[in-house]
């Protein structure tokens, strides 16, 4: 009975930072489900969502068992997945006792992270980066980074509740438009680019991709959930730059788009990417990694772009690309392919096309409202498509392996 309430206690930790700190749903499943059975129980039964997980097993002692966990916060933090990934192999390898477990989980539930001034700073040098990524300048980068910093820092100030994500996204909309605007008026900057790089890190593409990638897989409670915020938070950003550019600059027309200087898209990839590896508190060790895969999808884009002209087979090519790799840098480096994929894809992510939707609808321009809602929603499948191609080539390459070795091993012996 001991064992366990042990065992209960640490599959509640496991799986609660795993989807609390940006990990997908199958991933906590999967966790929950190997501990469960390196510890001999039977016919386990595991059904996660990004607001709880449900958990059900049986043991030699005990009949039926079940356990509930609701999840209350989520954000990312990349450091505490990778660790929560590493606890969990030592328990299924017996490297690991279920005590020894229990309190390296309660240790990293309590880790606070890395030093706020440096993750502000870490935010503005991210945004900045990303200003060079659509073609800006070096005043379009200062005033990208002070609106990148002052917007982490109201979120270092904000307390992670329910209305967290939701304050945070209106705030962002309306501290980078105003500061955009502003400044605009007093020197030779791009608003619209200023804007666009400052909320980088607030665009919800990658919550949407994942959101459709868990619906490909057919969790379909889990992508209806992560699409809906995603899409909220889509909103919110619209919402905050359209009120401020109604009131200051009356102009709401936004044209923005990649570099043409692949150079340029390569460097700023690449300092954008790795800047934002900080913000995400990325292990040290995935750092650089990431960073290298954000400039090499940059580069993927680009040529495929220049030769097929296509925007949705350059995502696809892109995304399917820095999968392909991030299993690679996984195997590795023994870190979670979320580790990389998180950060690396951050160049690529339709966050550009998800703002100038919602400000449409915003605006009330319905007829483009729906022509580039088409499109954004396009270009997520196009590098949800990417992503989920890779894991069943992986998967199907790891299945084909496992077949003949086992049949060699039968013929052998």
């Amino acid at each position: 009975m001991e064992d366990t309430s042990l065992l209960v206690e640490v599959i509640n930790l496991c799986g609660k930072i795993i989807i609390e700190n940006g990990g997908e749903i199958y991933r906590a499943e999967d966790t929950i489900t190997r501990i469960c059975i390196s510890c001999g129980c039977r016919e386990v039964e595991t059904f996660a969502l990004p607001t709880g997980f449900f958990v059900s097993f049986k043991t030699k002692d005990i009949p039926s068992c079940a356990t509930v966990k609701r999840i209350k916060t989520r954000g990312t933090n990349l450091e505490k997945l990778n660790q929560a990934n590493q606890i969990a192999r030592s328990i299924t390898a017996g490297e690991m006792t279920l005590q020894e477990a229990r309190i390296s989980l309660i240790q990293l539930s309590n880790y606070k992270g890395r030093s706020p001034y440096l993750v502000m700073t870490a935010a503005g040098l991210s945004t900045g980066f990303f200003t060079f990524l659509f073609g800006g300048n070096i005043l379009d980068f200062l005033v990208a980074f002070v609106s990148g910093f002052l917007i982490q820092l109201i979120v270092s100030l904000l307390t992670k509740n329910d209305l967290f994500h939701i304050i945070v996204a209106l705030l962002g909309g309306v501290i980078s438009s105003l500061l955009a605007v502003g400044t605009s008026l007093l020197l030779p900057i791009s608003p619209p680019i200023v804007i666009v790089s400052a909320m980088m890190p607030l665009f919800p593409g990658l919550s949407m991709t994942n959101a459709v990638r868990d619906t490909m897989r057919g969790d379909l409670s889990s992508g209806l959930a992560k699409g809906t915020e995603a899409l909220l938070i889509a909103i919110l950003l619209s919402v905050g730059t359209g009120i401020t550019f109604s009131i200051f600059q009356g102009n709401n027309n936004i044209a923005i788009a990649f570099s043409s200087n692949l150079g340029q898209l390569i460097w700023s990839s690449f300092g954008g990417t790795f800047f934002f590896a900080f913000l995400q508190e990325a292990p040290r060790r995935s750092i650089l990694p990431s960073a290298i895969l954000g400039s090499l999808s940059c580069i993927v884009y680009y040529v495929s772009l220049l030769w097929l002209d296509s925007t949705l087979v350059s995502l696809f090519l892109g995304a399917f690309v820095i999968a392909f790799t991030s299993e690679i840098f996984s195997r590795w480096l023994k870190m979670p392919t979320t580790t990389f994929i998180s950060t690396a894809i951050i160049p690529l992510v339709p966050g550009i096309a998800l703002f100038l939707t919602m400000l449409s609808m915003v605006e009330q321009n319905y007829l483009e409202f729906l022509s580039r809602g088409i499109m954004a929603a396009l270009q997520i499948g196009a590098m949800a498509m990417g992503l989920a191609v890779d894991s069943f080539v992986m998967n199907l390459f790891y299945s084909v392996k496992y077949k003949l070795t086992f049949r060699k091993e039968n013929l052998n012996g």
